[in-house]
């Protein structure tokens, strides 16, 4: 298990441990405190926690109040209605009657007052109605289900005894929801529009709205009723099964019996004049006792409410004390051969940072030894390279040493000294310059050659074939002369020219034509062969193209036996000895062009 996890769930039992300690701590106290029923305090509770709820209900509803002036007072708004309601045709729709039901949407839609309702509806005894929220309303305009809807209302019945007065709506079942299941409460109002009568408009709020509004006033041992002065129900949050009287005394509290019933009551009734409510709080006598029995597990539950952020804030600090060991270990699973083994002065750099705090000691301490130790690694495994480079030099010198030159050199004065006899200038002209390109080659004091020096060993070897091909054979050389001093290594062209020569015409006697040219981009030497033979064919170019990708991958190349097999192994010599810096790329453009590329 990694140890931030491992700290997080120490410190939570830790946390667990001391909340439930304290909880329990703190019950013993208040139960303690509260053995003594204390009447007047819990009067003046319960006063001002019915008063705050009265006031929340009385701001509720002058806000709906104020939804509602806002579209009587808008006259556009207004005439738009009264169209909606005399513009019909015998079908009960028309396209008039369309625009202004969608023009009134628009309006319900972007005023900020009715958006902070749940709904806004306007209605007429008719069934036609349009509402702000159509909830999945299955229940169709002007049809006779929603007549029997608007009819199970009686608001018409009521706001036409009281047109001037707002009313008052209790809870009841939304009508327009698609599954009839849930309660609204709200306003209501007669609409006119010029002295006629348009209908009739409602905003509603869901019952959870409600719910809130007296929810600081209800738990498991109070109810809470709240009644109109005619003794009809408003809002209940419970079942009591018997209606409160409303000769109760106000803000007291008094001792109440439903009617055929043994069980008292502790009940509190406030009143308000703006809405014409009576609020009764009621509270069993025997509860105080069983509140007491209940304090233990409210207290776990504000405990747990704490438990939940300081869980949250166990998390952040421990994952800020094991931001070091988590850094560290991406670093060592993260950290590539390449850099181990390679000599960026970036990858080197990259080795000795460190991604610790120095305030984390211990890990700290541990990264600075794995940085050394990378670093040693790094420097052993350039010494091993070393030797292996040494190694492959020593037989590249045993095969470019195995014909004794000394011997090859006597034997070409002989032949020149015969030449010159027999007065044959060009046979002494050919050892000469066989002599120069052995001299070259054998000499093993230096690995590297410059451009100039390799130009003129290529030459003496395309002046030697020139002398078999004769007039069948023309090359060009065109090198810049400000890059004659680049240094490159040694036989670098010359077996590229003879590869072009040997397998670059397939056995044709043709005019053959060879050029060698060199250029410099973006501090790159770029060197080019081409010829105007036959070209690689396609399965030659292919196996080529792979043999040169398996030298780059650092594996033996795979040749068959029809050619080439010569310029695979050059580019192999070259790669190798350029640490990988040397780069062949070989094509058909009129026949075979090999490109060679070296950082200049």
């Amino acid at each position: 298990m990694k140890t931030s996890y491992k700290m997080i769930l120490i410190f939570t039992a830790v946390m667990i441990a001391a909340v439930t300690f304290f909880a329990i701590l703190a019950t013993r106290l208040f139960r303690e405190s509260s053995d003594a029923y204390d009447t007047a305090l819990e009067e003046s509770r319960m006063e001002s926690l019915g008063s705050a709820s009265l006031k929340a209900l009385e701001q509720q509803t002058r806000m709906m109040k104020l939804a509602i002036d806002e579209v009587l007072e808008s006259p556009t708004l207004m005439a738009t209605l009264n169209q909606f309601v005399r513009d019909r045709d015998e079908s009960g729709d028309s396209k008039m009657a369309i625009a202004a039901r969608n023009s009134v949407l628009q309006y319900l839609y972007t005023s900020p007052l009715v958006e902070s309702f749940y709904r806004m509806t306007f209605f007429t005894s008719d069934g036609r109605f349009i509402t702000s929220n159509q909830d999945n309303n299955t229940m169709t305009s002007g049809s006779e289900e929603a007549i029997q809807a608007i009819r199970s209302l009686k608001l018409p019945e009521v706001l036409e005894t009281q047109p001037e007065d707002p009313l008052l709506m209790p809870l009841h079942d939304d009508l327009l929801s698609a599954t009839r299941d849930s309660q609204v409460f709200g306003l209501g109002w007669a609409v006119f529009f010029h002295g006629n009568h348009l209908g009739y408009i409602e905003v509603s709020e869901k019952a959870e709205e409600l719910d809130g509004i007296f929810s600081i006033l209800t738990d498991d041992y109070r109810s809470v009723r709240v009644v109109f002065d005619d003794g009809s129900l408003y809002y209940a949050s419970d079942d009591l099964g018997a209606d409160c009287s409303l000769t109760l005394p106000l803000n007291e509290i008094a001792e109440w019996a439903p009617d055929g019933s043994d069980t008292k009551y502790h009940v509190m009734r406030l009143r308000s004049e703006e809405l014409g409510l009576n609020l009764f709080l009621i509270d069993e006598m025997p509860s105080v006792n069983a509140r007491n029995s209940g304090i233990l597990g409210r207290f776990i539950r504000i405990a747990l409410m704490i438990a939940v952020p300081a869980f949250v804030l166990i998390v952040l600090v421990t994952r800020r004390l094991t931001r070091s060991v988590r850094l560290f270990t991406k670093k060592v699973e993260q950290t590539p051969i390449e850099q181990v083994l390679g000599n960026d002065p970036e990858a080197i750099h990259s080795l000795n940072e460190t991604v610790t705090r120095a305030d984390d000691a211990e890990i700290h301490k541990l990264e600075h030894v794995y940085n050394d130790m990378m670093l040693r690694l790094r420097d052993s495994a350039a010494n091993e390279m070393m030797l292996r480079e040494g190694a492959l030099q020593a037989r590249l010198s045993a095969l470019q040493s195995q014909i004794n030159p000394h011997f090859v050199y006597n034997t070409l004065n002989i032949i020149s000294a015969k030449s010159m006899e027999s007065g044959n200038l060009d046979v002494i002209e050919i050892c000469d310059q066989f002599a120069s390109m052995l001299r070259y080659a054998t000499d093993t004091r230096s690995r590297t050659a410059t451009l100039r020096e390799e130009i003129a060993n290529a030459r003496n070897y395309l002046l030697l074939a020139k002398a078999r091909y004769e007039e069948n054979l023309d090359f060009t050389i065109d090198i810049p002369e400000d890059l004659a001093g680049v240094t490159i290594p040694k036989l670098t062209l010359q077996p590229i020219v003879e590869n072009a020569l040997i397998h670059g015409y397939d056995g044709q006697n043709m005019q053959r034509r060879l050029s060698i040219t060199g250029r410099k981009e973006a501090h790159q030497l770029i060197l080019e062969i081409s010829d105007n033979g036959t070209g690689f064919s396609p399965d030659a170019l292919i196996r080529l193209r792979t043999a040169l990708l398996s030298i780059e991958e650092g594996n033996a190349p795979v040749m068959g036996t029809d050619g080439h097999i010569g310029l695979a192994n050059t580019y192999q010599r070259l790669y190798y000895y350029s640490q990988g810096a040397m780069h062949m790329h070989i094509e058909n453009r009129d026949g075979a062009v090999v490109q060679l590329m070296f950082p200049c």
